[in-house]
């Protein structure tokens, strides 16, 4: 038996799916600008996503510090306001030394950029001529799985030599200077060539961590 519903139930049946649908959105929109809290120590990489949401504590490091000898590649770059207080006081050690600047690039990266990143380099990797099926995998031991990014956290950085390359940063002498002093500032070199086995990632020297 079927029952047909008056003008005023169908109204309100409407008004409540209506707001079934706004609070729903809502809750998504929360969802997607939840403020993490992120430790240091944190651990992000192929087997450990960072959670859905945006880290807490990200400051803009043009306007927190003032260093001479860290130069930016864009004002508009993020990161956790302790790493960037620590990174301030080693180029400024490494100015004192007469080396340098140390040349930032990368800080902190979105789950967007991060998606742009990934997608570019799984392409570049088909057009190489790797098989469809592989290309993802091999894509992601040079760049990250979107969310699976130690850039995530904010506590990552990545440096490069005068001509504005990645590559060229492990010839400089910033990057020496940084591989001999750089604990003291509380930054490792996050992904060292003997332990690719073991972080799943590329040998990359110009990718600081900072630790603390």
């Amino acid at each position: 038996m079927r029952y047909a519903l008056s003008r005023p139930t169908k109204i309100a049946a409407f008004a409540l799916a209506a707001l079934l649908a706004v609070s729903l959105c809502s809750c998504q929109r929360h969802q997607a600008q939840a403020k993490i809290a992120v430790d240091k120590l944190m651990l992000v990489n192929p087997w450990n996503a960072f959670p859905q949401g945006t880290p807490a504590g990200l400051v803009n490091i043009a306007d927190s510090i003032q260093c001479e000898n860290l130069k930016l590649k864009n004002d508009a770059m993020l990161a956790q306001g302790e790493a960037v207080e620590a990174l301030a006081r080693m180029a400024e050690a490494m100015g004192k030394d007469q080396v340098g600047p140390l040349r930032l690039v990368s800080a902190y990266r979105s789950i967007e950029y991060q998606q742009g990143l990934y997608q570019n380099k799984v392409q570049r990797v088909i057009a190489s001529g790797t098989p469809e099926d592989d290309a993802e995998d091999a894509a992601a031991r040079e760049v990250a799985r979107p969310g699976y990014s130690e850039h995530h956290t904010g506590y990552a950085f990545d440096f490069s030599g005068a001509d504005g390359t990645l590559d060229s940063f492990y010839q400089s002498d910033a990057y020496r200077w940084v591989a001999e002093h750089g604990a003291q500032y509380g930054f490792i070199i996050r992904y060292p060539e003997e332990k690719s086995s073991i972080t799943g990632i590329i040998y990359e020297p110009w990718h600081l961590r900072y630790v603390g």
